[in-house]
């Protein structure tokens, strides 16, 4: 029970986010509401939308207006930016595509809906819905490619059919089915179930797919839920369920805790197996650490419980169990404990005590240890202690045989045992070693009071002439090896030397000293002295003062003065031996140790360049170098791979660079050309000598010449002209000279230039003569050339023309036109001439005719998206332009524009014989005015976009006693609705009338007149009311279009008119009562009857029958009903209600459960000898506010207490005060005193009645104990009061009594 209210809060919660807007009714249609905390657009089911009209919107609020109660057909279709929808609670039918191909749509929230129509969600982006109890109808195709869909939780849902393509082409990979009563083959064609959940022998199940079968409680899980092929069930509390193949092999499951509430158990199924899922109800848990399994208990309704084992833990006994803290009683978990914890139950074992031995030998001696403790008592789950720390040292822990554990770590030893304390010291303190200048050369760290010696190992050299010789606090007092220290605070020892003495090593060379080193006692000398030499010996070691023989840079360790004497050898000839590969080319001697000058040298050879010798460890020695030797040595020749070197050319700076491979003959650059003005004069080398063009040279190394020119000499040439007169003209030296040829004349030509020698210079030929000349200019008469023409065909003369020998003749003929070709020129010597061409000839001339196809041009037009069409023109003939451009939404096609900006107009004509290029010039669409007027009143006036047509709509006017016959513009053109229209200005249409005629209208049923009535031409509403005939259902007035028309309908009447009855055959429907799934009843209706409901209510003991509904209506047993289909009427349950009305007198408590909306009747106590029962106050003291007998109607639990009064004796005494000796009545709430009646309304031991189970029903009290049974009943009255009030009047007096009597029935009433 805890978990379900559980689960119902958890979805009270998960419902905030989707819950209705707090003032649905005060928003409208356009405005904005607040669901959770995101904000949707409210829009009208009925209407249909675009992206366009909701703007930047994508969430929407649908809500039902002025009744409606569906989603219209297409209402949101195509719509791209719609995300999440949720709907109003008065929506009960999504229409027919209605989101289809919404590819954004995520969520829809649909709590009323109860039909989704055909292709409602196809093509949506759909992942994730709520439909609830409400839904039973899912039409075809409803939820039809929803790739994105991974949930729907139909079994929330009343849906028990599925039909053709429902889910087809559906992401969803799991369904559970177990409502499903039919399933039609295509429901699931294309889409990713791969599971379905079903019950075992159900019938209703998906070829092909594999199950899960499962039995248990229908709402036993929250979800089940796959994607990408792992299953996941979602339970509330209840952890823990199995999942076994039918084979009865378990499968692991894996559980996730994401709530603390809400369990996952995931699992990934094999292809091709079927699965069992198992309910589990509850769980025991041990501690993972005593051995104990988890133990899982089925709890039937009834006093299952579960005995927890005895156990020991090492020296531990078990002392109880507990669960939360607190013991379990017997130690045992019932079915009661169990339920309380939602199913699971983790329960913790109590042990008796055991003893921890505590050793702290580490730290004795070093620290005082008295305040610790050396016992620790624990149990189970108890954890090392933490002794604290003591004085220099800081506790580090415990050592359990080889295991260390820190304060705070659990025993898991449950045998007394011994644990050792370790320790690290909190405070180290220093030994510092220093060298003799105070810094720090070592430094040992120590914990508090240990005792510490002289490190012998660490020392230090001082300065070269002095002596370590041990360490001294002081600098003075050297301290002794075995010197301890007691660590209390840092030390700084320092270093104490003695100074060596100083003592020199003699280096003897034939006698004489050489050189001298000094050193100091026991400190090393390097014998570094400088080697000596002579021309005959060689120097070969040292001879030392102590006999032995050292080399120099060997060292010594002095200890006193001492001698060194060269010893030496004489210096012997050594053999060279040269070599060239295997042959000896030469052989020399040198003097061991001398330098030796290499002079041999080899030519190249094989293409390879001589390099020089090599010696035997590789070192190379060229001609002209030196090698010392001690010993007989092979000079090798070596030879290298030719270098590239460059030759370069200098040239008034500029250079140019030739590669030449060394050792090879180069050829000298020809002369360059030489500046204005001068002459070149040959190739200077970098060492002076001169190079001249076309000389070898074998280079051995990169060279550079540099080009030298000199300046040229100039002479004198004389044109005599044959008048006489003289032109000189300069020429220099070696360059030719060409003198410019006078112009010739009509009827000469020049020849050329003769000199004195007779020799002739052509026009343009160099006079190359260095030396003075004198030239006179020779002529020749011009002869006749004749041009003639020939066609194509290279025979057909068409023509000739005669010309001069070399002056320039004009081309004037022009060949016929010839069909499809066009002449393109007189072609001569490979040259073509046009018509007026000059051509010069010193011959006769041939030209032959040339001809070509006719050209085409492309003419390319630009429309104003940039898209191109291309048209052709035909050479030398006219291109009309009839090509126009389609307006946009926004601009109006005016002319088309060259690329030179020339406005080309539709019908222009283009002559050019060239390719044309043609953009769209737009201007911007305007707007006009189209203003309908009747006579001087404007009736309408709209605004249109220039040149868009439109359809002329307009409500027609309506006139007594005319009939309207169109509207007609300035030009009376008439226009009517329907008819289109564009606007290039504002426009204005005025209404035509006539008088109007006078028709009959007839309403028949088949030969039958029903009605008949004459009308006015114009506007008739049909006001009849609908004809009935048994059997048949009237479908409405056919009209003389066919169009059906019903009583209110307007319909437009130009002629006489028959209205003909429609019938069809009234059908006979089903109603189908429904309680909890199962059908409780049916009862038969005829289609267009109300019928009376004879099903009687339902009851249930636990519930309270509210009502049928069919999801719009809410009917109970004798309400009338008329459908228009088969129908199912569910049961709608509340939960019974109970509240407790408690009734307090004295200590007696009386407790009764009453249901919520019932009557109760007040309870009534008997009087006692000396009180009176007044009846029941609300509060402790308070006023009577309910008399016995009389019926309340509890709302909520109620407290009612006793007011009693005493009874007045003796004097007549009276409610609230006394005359004579009447004691004051007063009022009395609740227990017992001296004065008021003992315990009233218990039933004689104390006790409160039981009371009655509010489940149970009520018998009524027998009357034979004199006591009330706890049942609100009425006082049984036996008469036994009757009889204890006479007894009290017998003894008080009559009087008194009747006084009493009557102050009560007073009080009473």
């Amino acid at each position: 029970m805890m978990a379900t209210c559980l689960a119902l809060v958890m979805l009270a919660v998960a419902f905030a986010y989707v819950a209705e807007p707090q003032e649905t009714d005060a928003v409208d249609v356009g405005d904005t509401t607040v669901i959770g905390s995101l904000e949707y657009l409210v829009v009208d089911a009925s209407k249909r939308y675009t992206d366009s009209s909701l703007g930047s919107h994508t969430r929407i609020f649908v809500m039902g207006v002025n009744g409606n109660t569906a989603i219209a057909a297409n209402a949101f279709s195509g719509c791209t930016k719609i995300t999440d929808v949720h709907l109003d609670d008065r929506i009960r039918t999504i229409g027919r595509e209605a989101f289809a191909d919404t590819p954004s749509l995520s969520y829809i929230y649909a709590n009323s809906v109860t039909t989704v129509q055909t292709d409602a969600f196809r093509d949506s982006g759909l992942d994730s819905c709520w439909f609830s109890g409400s839904l039973t109808t899912l039409a075809e195709g409803a939820f039809r490619d929803t790739y994105d869909l991974k949930r729907f939780q139909i079994e929330e849902t009343s849906v028990t059919s599925l039909g053709p393509q429902v889910f087809a082409g559906s992401g969803l990979e799991i369904l559970d089915l177990r409502n499903m009563r039919s399933i039609d083959p295509d429901a699931f064609t294309g889409s990713e179930l791969t599971l379905q959940v079903v019950r075992t022998g159900q019938e209703a199940t998906v070829d092909g797919v594999d199950r899960i079968y499962f039995d248990g409680d229908m709402d036993w899980y929250e979800a089940i839920r796959c994607i990408d092929g792992r299953v996941t069930v979602v339970v509330w509390y209840m952890k823990y369920f199995s999942v076994e193949d039918l084979d009865g092999n378990p499968v692991t499951i894996e559980y996730a805790d994401p709530t603390g509430v809400e369990f996952h158990g995931m699992f990934t199924p094999e292809e091709g197996v079927d699965y069992i899922l198992n309910q589990s109800n509850a769980v025991i848990s041990f501690p993972d650490d005593i051995g104990l399994e988890e133990t899982r208990v089925v709890l039937p309704e009834g006093t299952t419980s579960y005995e927890l084992p005895d156990l020991t833990l090492g020296d531990m006994r078990l002392l109880h169990w507990t669960v939360d803290g607190a013991e379990v009683e017997g130690g045992t978990v019932d079915g009661d404990m169990l339920r309380t914890h939602s199913g699971h139950v983790d329960v913790v074992p109590v042990f008796s005590d055991v003893v921890l031995t505590l050793d702290h030998s580490g730290i004795s001696g070093l620290s005082d240890t008295s305040g610790l403790d050396t016992r620790f008592t624990y149990t189970y789950r108890g954890t090392y202690p933490d002794p604290g720390d003591v004085t220099g040292y800081a506790f580090d822990g415990w050592m359990v045989g080889e295991t260390r554990y820190s304060a705070g770590d659990p025993i898991t030893d449950y045998t007394a045992h011994t644990a050792k304390s370790l320790w690290v010291p909190s405070v180290l303190y220093s030994v510092v070693y220093t060298d003799a200048s105070g810094t720090e050369i070592g430094r040992s760290e120590h914990g508090y009071n240990q005792r510490v010696n002289i490190d012998t190992s660490v020392t230090t050299d001082g300065s070269v002439e002095q002596r370590f010789i041990g360490w001294s606090l002081d600098g003075t007092t050297v301290l002794s090896a075995d010197h301890v220290f007691t660590m209390t605070e840092d030390v700084v020892v320092k270093p104490v030397f003695e100074t060596r003495a100083q003592y020199k090593v003699t280096f003897l060379v034939d006698g004489e000293t050489h050189f001298k080193i000094m050193g100091y006692d026991g400190r090393e000398v390097a014998l570094d002295a400088p080697v000596p030499e002579t021309e005959t010996a060689i120097f070969k070691s040292w001879k030392g003062g102590d006999g032995g023989t050292y080399m120099p840079g060997d060292t010594l360790v002095l200890t006193s003065d001492t001698t060194m004497t060269a010893e030496w050898r004489n210096r012997e000839s050594v053999p060279i031996t040269f070599l060239d590969g295997d042959d000896v080319v030469g052989s020399e001697f040198a003097v061991e140790g001398l330098p030796f000058t290499v002079e041999l040298s080899l030519g190249n050879k094989d293409g390879m360049i001589f390099d020089g010798w090599t010696t035997p460890d590789g070192e190379r020695i060229q001609v002209g170098g030196t090698v010392t030797v001690t010993t007989e040595i092979t000079l090798t020749a070596s030879y290298r791979e030719p270098l590239t070197l460059t030759v370069t050319y200098v040239t008034d700076g500029e250079r140019e660079v030739v590669d030449v491979v060394e050792g090879t003959e180069h050829t000298v650059l020809d002369a360059p050309e030489a500046p204005k003005g001068q002459k070149f004069t040959g190739w200077v080398n970098s060492d002076g000598s001169v190079r001249e063009p076309g000389d070898t040279v074998t280079v051995s190394g990169s060279m550079e010449l540099t080009a030298r020119f000199e300046p040229l000499e100039e002479y004198t040439v004389t044109v005599v002209w044959p008048d006489g007169q003289t032109t000189e003209y300069t020429k220099t030296e070696g360059v030719p000279l060409v003198i410019p040829a006078p112009e010739d004349s009509v009827t000469q030509i020049f020849v050329g230039w003769e000199d004195t020698d007779g020799n002739v210079y052509g026009p343009g030929e160099g006079i190359d003569i260095d030396g003075p000349l004198e030239l006179i200019p020779v002529y020749r008469d011009r002869i006749e050339v004749t041009f003639t023409y020939l066609d194509s065909d290279g025979s057909t003369v068409l023509g000739t023309e005669k010309g001069l020998e070399g002056v320039p003749h004009s081309i004037g003929l022009v060949p016929e036109p010839r069909d499809g070709s066009a002449f393109v020129c007189w072609r001569s010597e490979g040259v073509g001439y046009t018509i007026g061409s000059t051509v010069t000839s010193d011959t006769d001339r041939t030209f032959t005719a040339e001809w070509r196809p006719l050209d085409t041009y492309e003419i390319v037009f630009v429309d104003g998206s940039g898209e191109t069409f291309t048209d052709l023109k035909t050479e030398g003939r006219p291109y009309t332009v009839e090509r126009s451009c389609p307006d946009t939404d926004t601009r109006i096609f005016d002319h088309w524009t060259t690329d030179d900006g020339t406005v080309v107009m539709v019908g222009d004509v283009l002559t050019e014989d060239a390719d044309a290029r043609l953009t769209a010039v737009f201007h911007e669409r305007g707007t006009f005015s189209l203003t309908f007027m009747d006579g001087e009143t404007v009736l309408q006036s709209t605004e249109h976009l220039e040149g868009v047509e439109f359809t002329v709509e307009v409500e027609v006017p309506v006139s007594d006693g005319k009939v309207f016959v169109a509207w007609v513009d300035q030009n009376d053109r008439p226009y009517r609705n329907g008819d289109t229209l564009s606007l290039t200005s504002d426009l204005t249409l005025t209404a035509q009338w006539r008088a109007p005629d006078e028709f009959t209208v007839l309403y028949k049923d088949g030969d039958r007149t029903l009605f008949s009535e004459t009308v006015r031409e114009g506007e008739m509403t049909i006001s009849h009311d609908d004809p009935v005939s048994e059997g048949r259902i009237f479908l409405g007035w056919m009209g003389p279009d066919g169009t059906v028309l019903h009583k209110g309908d307007s319909v437009t009447v130009t002629e006489d008119v028959v209205l003909t009855a429609q019938w069809r055959d009234a059908l006979a429907f089903e109603v189908t009562f429904v309680v909890d799934g199962k059908t409780y009843g049916s009862m038969e209706v005829t289609e267009g009857t109300e019928a009376r409901i004879t099903i009687e209510d339902p009851i249930d003991p636990l519930r309270k029958f509210i009502h049928w509904t069919d999801g719009a209506s809410e009917y109970r047993s004798g309400d009338t009903l008329s459908v228009t289909g088969d129908t199912v009427l569910t049961a709608v349950w509340a939960d019974r209600v109970f509240h407790t009305v408690t009734y307090h007198d004295g200590s007696d408590v009386e407790a009764i459960k009453v249901e919520n909306g019932s009557e109760h009747v007040v309870l009534d106590r008997e009087d006692t000898s000396t009180h009176w029962f007044s009846g029941w106050a609300e509060t402790d003291g308070g006023n009577v506010m309910h008399l016995p007998g009389t019926s309340i109607v509890p709302t909520g639990d109620m407290d009612l207490y006793a007011v009693w009064e005493r009874i007045q004796t003796g004097g007549g005494g009276t409610g609230g005060g006394s005359t004579g000796g009447g004691s004051s009545g007063g009022g009395h709430t609740g227990g017992n005193d001296d004065d008021g009646p003992a315990d009233p309304g218990t039933d004689g031991d104390d006790e409160p009645t039981e009371p009655s189970d509010p489940t149970e029903p009520t018998e009524p009290d027998d009357g034979d104990d004199g006591q009330n049974d706890g049942t609100a009943q009425p006082s049984d009255g036996d008469g036994t009061g009757s009889l204890n009030r006479a007894a009290m009047v017998a003894a008080v007096g009559v009087v008194a009594l009747v006084t009493v009597i009557l102050a009560v029935m007073l009080r009473r009433s």
